[in-house]
């Protein structure tokens, strides 16, 4: 028997709960977590197949003992608990958690068919505390949710003229971000599913370590006493420098906070018109409206600097909702050439970043 923090313990399950695989699998043990008891640690292994997640936490006990119990369960009945420590032993047959005289049973699951840890070698580069809490975020959102193409569901590091490019695209929107870097590391694309998990676990003062093994093409991030295990992604990444505008006719700066607001304004119209907000620059500011059969008849004005032509450009409003949430500061930028090519979002202080939506075609463009 050992002594562990009930909110300690519910945490890194709940954690790695999300590696396990949440479908019925032939391979029962992979819908569990591996508990690996020792004399002064508790080790939690899951796994999906594609992903790994490891963490430990310290305990005193006197036996040892290799169990594969349902997580999620456990999961659940810890939040229903609200003592500080609970008791925790297993047998042949049971892991027992108990509080006080309250206590639960969980059935063990064979061991057999869970998989070891993978062992890798390679050079080992980081990831400081400032890009991902700063400039991580900026990339993640503008990778794809849908796997119909694998490759855009990825985050692509790759080294260019001696800097570190970040890039991230699901086709509609594409998100860049290019600095100057000593410690460049190979070219790999990594899920952004994982790089996001890595950036849940990492606290106030941590970096993440990446070890990356170019034979067995994975990759282990390491973040404090948690490490993440996952397989690159192969392929090519799309040519998006052919996207990438290198000049604008049009360019407004304005204040983060009110274009947030009235985009969400004019989101309220779009939610009924296929979600297109129409962005009209003019020399006196910046007029959005919803695309309706009448533009007119809702109109929001915000205040900018404007340069360049008087032009017209649509976009789905969720896309530009997304940048302005994930951005810092208090201005952005928008540039356009034409309505037909992309449109660059920028923070007017951020030198190394910036984001491009693809317009919406209307039928006032096709004319």
């Amino acid at each position: 028997m050992f002594t562990i923090r009930k909110d300690l313990f519910q945490e890194k399950l709940s954690t790695a709960s999300r590696f396990s695989l949440s479908k019925i699998s032939s391979i029962p043990s992979l819908q569990g977590g591996m508990l690996k008891i020792s004399k002064n640690k508790l080790e939690i292994i899951t796994t999906n197949l594609n992903e790994f997640f490891y963490t430990k936490i310290g305990i005193e006990t006197d036996k040892e003992n290799e169990v594969v119990v349902d997580i999620k369960k456990i999961v659940d009945f810890l939040s229903f608990l609200s003592s500080d420590k609970i008791n925790i032993h297993t047998d042949d047959k049971k892991l027992v958690i108990e509080n006080g005289k309250t206590k639960a049973s969980f059935n063990l699951i064979s061991t057999a068919d869970f998989p070891s840890l993978p062992k890798i070698d390679g050079k080992e580069s980081k990831l400081d505390k400032n890009f991902i809490k700063e400039k991580l975020p900026l990339v993640l959102f503008a990778a794809a949710k849908d796997e119909a193409r694998p490759i855009l569901t990825g985050v692509n590091f790759l080294t260019k003229e001696g800097q570190r490019q970040v890039v991230a695209t699901d086709g509609f929107r594409l998100s860049l971000i290019s600095e100057k870097k000593k410690d460049l590391f190979p070219s790999i694309i990594i899920s952004a599913s994982v790089l996001t998990e890595a950036l849940r676990l990492v606290g106030e003062n941590e970096e993440i370590k990446i070890l990356f093994s170019d034979e067995k093409k994975i990759i282990k991030l390491t973040i404090g006493d948690a490490d993440i295990y996952s397989r690159t992604i192969e392929g090519d990444f799309p040519p998006f420098e052919k996207v990438v505008p290198t000049d604008y006719k049009t360019r407004a700066v304005l204040n983060k906070e009110e274009f947030l607001r009235n985009i969400k304004m004019a989101s309220v119209f779009a939610r009924d018109h296929s979600n297109i907000v129409v962005f009209d620059i003019k020399k006196d500011g910046f007029y959005i409206s919803p695309k309706t059969k009448d533009e007119k008849e809702t109109v929001i004005y915000q205040e900018g600097e404007v340069e360049g032509d008087q032009q017209k450009i649509a976009f789905n409003y969720k896309f530009v909702l997304d940048f302005l949430t994930n951005i810092k500061g208090e201005m952005v930028v928008f540039e356009m050439g034409q309505p037909n090519d992309p449109g660059v979002f920028k923070g007017k202080d951020q030198k190394d970043f910036f984001h491009i939506i693809m317009p919406i075609r209307t039928e006032e463009d096709s004319s």
